[in-house]
């Protein structure tokens, strides 16, 4: 019984999700990161929060950011 979980779980897990990264995430992560040239990576999780990754190492949440 415990493996049929494991597998509905991994199963469930690996299901396509479908996500995107628009326009808006890319000038969000712009402005945080201070230029499009000092962007990452922008990450989008299975919950719909957005994470980018500027060069400097710092991750921030698009999300929850304060852009002015």
């Amino acid at each position: 019984m415990e493996k049929i979980l494991v597998i509905a779980l991994c199963a469930a897990t690996l299901a396509g999700c479908y996500q995107t990264t628009n326009q808006w995430d890319i000038e969000r992560a712009t402005r945080i990161c201070g230029g499009v040239e000092k962007i990452v990576e922008i990450t989008v999780l299975m919950t719909g929060d957005e994470l980018v990754t500027c060069k400097n190492g710092n991750t921030f949440g698009l999300n929850k950011a304060k852009i002015q």
